[in-house]
């Protein structure tokens, strides 16, 4: 059964799973795995593993074959960054041949395109009622559905656009914001743009989400000032480096739409922008070359590698070299 991030959290739960999503949508497959354990028995014993192209799969036929004795189920979880190879998917329709009415098994993987999902392994898994979802970075605005509903919360039309406007398709600061509110408000309220601004957003001068549209509008003064502002921890340095480097690859994806014939609007239809990016995403892409962008993208893998502690070097005169660059 192929599904939706919004039909998974009002499906039963299943025997077998399958989730993938695209790297800008890899944090959606947490939220998906959490909807997922939410279904759950009490007393359900959890396994994980972290599979590569070399990952054999006896540990997961020995979890099934001994059983449990101090449970009733077994949940499996396979966690793969990019996608089984033939022999793993072989091993996977044995496990699913043997896996026990009261065990269920999840498996993560990077995107699978139609003709990943037309393969033998998940056909066989679709068959037998498993539950195969494959997200991208439009499910985002589902998190924000399922989320408010949990919570018994109505955001008017303005407030849902506001907030994933701030969160710049962030799936897991948009959570955090939804945590937020759920502590702020009673089941049942109706929530507007205007609180929306009162509680969540900044009220600095300038915030985080200022940022994008200064960059990109090529404001290399207001870029500056915004950046010291917001320039504060390191979770800050977390989320600017990850609303470059989506802003990086958006432009990149833009140029390589528009090389396929595509004119630019039909471009920017495709990558479903909302908010400032749709006035400003055009600016930049007039703006810079795409030698230019494959050469800010390496910069920031480098400011990743920093942020981890990989590397050494100054931070914050690498975001602005960054920003200079961008502006």
């Amino acid at each position: 059964m192929l599904t939706s991030l919004k039909q998974l959290s009002l499906v039963n739960l299943a025997q077998f799973y399958v989730l993938s999503a695209d790297e800008e949508a890899y944090p959606l497959l947490n939220f998906a795995n959490s909807i997922i354990k939410a279904k759950l028995p009490s007393d359900t014993v959890r396994y994980t593993f972290v599979a590569d192209r070399y990952f054999k799969f006896d540990s997961i036929v020995d979890i099934l074959q001994s059983g449990n004795l101090f449970s009733s189920s077994n949940f499996i979880e396979v966690g793969y960054k990019t996608k089984p190879v033939l022999e793993q998917q072989a091993q996977i329709l044995k496990i699913l041949n043997m896996l026990p009415a009261s065990d269920a098994i999840i498996i993560t993987t990077g995107k699978l395109d139609k003709k990943d999902l037309s393969a033998k392994w998940i056909q066989e898994i679709t068959n037998r009622g498993g539950v195969v979802c494959s997200f991208t970075q439009d499910d985002v605005s589902s998190v924000l559905q399922i989320k408010l509903s949990q919570y018994q919360l109505v955001l008017d039309f303005d407030a849902k656009e506001m907030l994933l406007n701030m969160n710049h398709g962030n799936a897991l600061q948009l959570i955090a914001d939804i945590d937020k509110l759920s502590y702020l408000y009673p089941k049942n309220s109706n929530i507007t743009a205007v609180d929306i601004e009162e509680h969540l957003m900044d009220n600095s001068l300038y915030n985080i989400f200022q940022l994008s549209p200064a960059y990109l509008s090529g404001d290399l003064d207001k870029s500056i000032i915004i950046f010291n502002n917001i320039y504060q921890s390191a979770s800050d340095l977390i989320l600017i480096c990850w609303v470059i480097t989506e802003d990086i690859r958006r432009l990149l994806k833009l140029k390589v739409l528009i090389k396929q014939g595509n004119t630019e609007q039909q471009a920017l239809r495709s990558l479903r922008l909302w908010g400032d990016s749709v006035k400003t995403i055009p600016k930049a892409n007039q703006r810079l070359e795409y030698l230019n962008l494959i050469e800010l993208l390496d910069d920031m893998a480098t400011i990743d590698l920093m942020i981890k502690g990989v590397l050494l070097g100054d931070l914050r005169l690498k975001f602005l070299y960054v920003i200079t660059k961008l502006c």
